[in-house]
């Protein structure tokens, strides 16, 4: 299975490597035919990514927009009732700000890899033919010599919600049920197990999204 898997990989790195070597060729030939079709081609899947980032950006604002209603409604639900039951609830919000969190910092990190894949595979081809900068090439040019990390502070801001909300969270229910002294074998085991699978499910987050490569 090793063995399949490494002849595999071997296949694609060779294909992508007679690629790249075809379109240095053309972007350093006299043949203005072949070039053209190449920018079209490349326009073309431009078009295609810069499209699905498009749609990744609507999709979390939409996810950012129930995130908050979600856990403002479950928070709310908690204050305006009787705390001795609705207390529990708190436990949902952190699941809530798990949920979207991960659904938003994953597209991050799709539109990331996008935008990579712009500047390596498809911008550099035509800066060469043109003799232009492209927009991301030039955007991420920009934000590597001025140290700007705009992007990096939102995903950086949903990142954080999600430990605050959680902690929070389960704070408050165990430093309720702490002041009114109304520890039970039921709740304990409520508290241990929801603490337990939250802060591993922030955990497993942090390491997936996260780690370094």
């Amino acid at each position: 299975m090793s063995d399949t898997k490494d002849h595999q990989y071997d296949n694609i790195r060779t294909t992508e490597d007679e690629r790249t070597k075809t379109i240095e060729e053309i972007c350093k030939g006299d043949d203005w035919e072949k070039k053209q079709a190449l920018i079209s081609h490349i326009e073309a899947i431009q078009d295609d990514v810069r499209g699905e980032i498009k749609q990744r950006i609507n999709q979390r604002d939409s996810f950012a927009i129930q995130y908050l209603v979600s856990v403002g409604a479950v928070i709310t639900a908690v204050l305006s009732t009787n705390l001795d039951v609705s207390i529990y609830f708190l436990l949902v919000a952190p699941l809530l700000a798990i949920f979207y969190s991960t659904q938003i910092l994953y597209s991050y990190s799709m539109t990331d890899k996008i935008s990579k894949y712009i500047i390596d595979k498809l911008d550099k081809p035509l800066e060469k033919i043109l003799g232009t900068e492209e927009w991301e090439s030039y955007s991420w040019r920009t934000k590597q010599k001025t140290k700007t990390r705009s992007t990096g502070i939102r995903k950086d801001f949903f990142r954080g919600a999600m430990w605050v909300i959680t902690l929070l969270c389960l704070g408050a229910v165990i430093g309720y049920i702490s002041i009114t002294g109304a520890w039970e074998i039921w709740n304990i085991i409520l508290v241990v197990l929801a603490s337990a699978l939250e802060l591993r499910l922030c955990l497993k987050i942090e390491n997936s999204l996260y780690k370094k490569k």
